[in-house]
């Protein structure tokens, strides 16, 4: 009776047992963390980073150092796309960029530029390919990222403005709709620590603007829109 060979009796057969193990690794890398800091840029004067950080398994060969071999040693990477989707960045990465774990359970850091006067608005992900070291490939797109609650989106907030107007008793608030991640808020005095507070009424949506409409309460009141 043929007995499984051992390791040792593998490399007597001149055979690698790495070589066996990569054979039939059929098995993609995964995606198991995700984050970005920040969330909320502004490039109206000079290009921005956002730095991203994810964490990447697999089972046999991982995000490995290439090898004389031929392995290409595996490579992650992110893109994200304007909501207009005319403009898009990116951003790869391979061991060099592992701050921690090994090829197999790894978390790796790198930025992604984006350049001065970039789109304004909600940027969100377009995808994350990650290929192992034996080029087995797995992708998670924007409906995979809100399934497992990953992070999908920063914003592009190119400093919008807030327009005020009193007519009668009432005060209107607009500022751009593409603002998604800025709150409206509200002061009765200005000083060395005012009392900022958020405006509870929910804003509409008026062509390209959020609008909000507030009884005059008080002889004065400041207004500032601020990143969530």
């Amino acid at each position: 009776m043929l007995s499984p060979l051992a390791p040792l009796g593998v490399a007597l057969l001149g055979l690698a047992t790495e070589t066996l193990l990569a054979a039939t690794d059929r098995s993609p890398p995964e995606l198991r963390e995700f984050a970005l800091f920040p969330t909320v840029i502004g490039t109206s004067t000079s290009s921005q980073a956002i730095a991203v950080t994810l964490r990447a398994v697999d089972d046999l060969n991982g995000i490995a150092q290439p090898t004389a071999e031929g392995s290409a040693g595996g490579r992650i990477s992110v893109q994200f796309q304007s909501s207009s989707r005319n403009q898009s960045v990116g951003v790869w990465f391979d061991w060099r960029h592992r701050v921690s774990g090994d090829e197999l359970d790894g978390v790796y850091v790198r930025a992604i530029p984006l350049p001065r006067l970039s789109e304004p608005g909600v940027w969100t992900i377009a995808g994350v390919e990650l290929h192992d070291a034996l080029g087995n490939p797995s992708f998670s797109d924007l409906a995979q990222f809100a399934t497992r609650g990953f992070p999908w989106r920063f914003t592009v907030a190119n400093l919008p403005s807030l327009v005020m107007l009193q007519l009668g008793g009432s005060v209107l608030a607009s500022w751009p709709a593409w603002a998604t991640e800025f709150w409206l808020q509200s002061a009765a005095s200005l000083g060395q620590a005012p009392a900022w507070s958020d405006v509870t009424t929910t804003p509409v949506i008026l062509g390209q603007e959020f609008l909000v409409a507030l009884p005059v309460a008080g002889e004065r009141q400041f207004f500032r829109l601020r990143a969530k």
